[in-house]
């Protein structure tokens, strides 16, 4: 029994040995770095996105989410393109970026499904453009993501970790976390601002190996987008959250004849169907030098959208304040 117990101990140590040595081995190889960065370690595997999985944990560190009054939230457009800080100061309570990588609005309305009832948000920013149609999307237990919020303790951890947790996923988001977690001139930067924004410095910007520069996308799947955006509407309704659905602009380049049909089609059918609810920012001049790619923004840019977004919601507050004041019909706010 005694040798059988050594075997077996030995065993046990050449395989933990060998994984150990893949491990490195793969991680050296995709972060060029001989040395581990263990503060990189992913911290979790709620999902198989390690943007959503980082962006957890900077959102519960210092209650950020929680203190939220408002919150924008969506893909990585609404995490380059939208300043947390400057709404922050705008409406003069905390605004907070929830968006990651890729976030769909699908995902989204999961996401506030499990969370319903607990935040303290009174505004919904939803940012998006026509990638948002597409059908992928990610796997988020999103149970875990309640718990990860409110119920914590070891068998969170533990199960927020082992989710979607496999060798693979962990070699891939170690090694991304410590090639993006620290710069902010990447595209594919991890390294979220306390507004959980991330502010893209064009300045000696390099272009990330991951991934391809976002191009135009049409209209197909819209009508499945539409359906995500009128579960969030309602959900708003539901709560009293004040909800701006915000369309962003294309780099005017991409914007052929037929191209610009199509934004103006979606424009106008959300316009129509949300009123104040929609806010449309596709025609907005953006200086083709804050363009990371086709839709993505550098900090200048996100500053240009964010104050444009601002003024268009300062002036219909007006609008109503004047048309409350003098007794004159709501008729015409929708159009701005």
């Amino acid at each position: 029994m005694k040798k059988f117990l050594q075997k077996i101990l030995l065993h046990s140590l050449l395989l933990t040995t060998a994984i150990g040595a893949v491990v490195m081995a793969r991680y050296a190889k995709g972060t060029h770095k001989l040395w581990p960065d263990l503060h990189s370690i992913p911290p979790n595997f709620i999902s198989n996105s390690v943007c959503f999985n980082a962006k957890l944990e900077h959102a519960k560190e210092e209650g950020r989410l929680l203190s939220a009054k408002t919150l924008i939230i969506g893909s990585s457009l609404g995490l380059n393109n939208v300043s947390g800080a400057i709404l922050t100061r705008s409406f003069g309570e905390k605004a907070y970026n929830f968006s990651s990588w890729g976030f769909k609005p699908h995902e989204t309305f999961q996401v506030l499904k499990q969370l319903e009832g607990k935040l303290a948000i009174q505004r919904l920013v939803l940012p998006f453009n026509n990638t948002e149609f597409l059908a992928d999307a990610k796997q988020i237990d999103y149970q875990a993501v309640h718990d990860h919020f409110f119920a914590p303790g070891l068998l969170t951890q533990v199960r927020g970790y082992f989710t979607n947790f496999t060798l693979d996923n962990f070699i891939k988001d170690w090694s991304l976390r410590t090639k993006y977690i620290y710069r902010d001139n990447e595209g594919y930067t991890l390294k979220f601002a306390d507004d959980g924004s991330i502010n893209l410095h064009a300045n000696n910007f390099v272009r990330s190996e991951e991934g391809s520069p976002l191009a135009y996308y049409d209209t197909t799947g819209f009508a499945r987008f539409n359906r995500s955006l009128d579960s969030i509407s309602q959900y708003c309704d539901r709560n009293n959250i004040e909800l701006t659905m915000v369309y962003l602009p294309w780099r005017h380049d991409l914007l052929t004849p037929k191209r610009t049909k199509q934004v103006e089609y979606v424009a106008n059918y959300l316009r129509a169907k949300y009123h104040n609810k929609f806010v449309d920012l596709s025609r907005l001049p953006v200086e083709r030098k804050n363009y990371v790619d086709g839709g993505h923004m550098f900090e200048e840019g996100a500053i240009t959208i964010t104050n444009a977004l601002v003024d268009t919601l300062a002036i219909r507050k007006q609008i109503v304040t004047l048309r409350n004041h003098h007794g004159a019909p709501r008729t015409t706010i929708a159009s701005l």
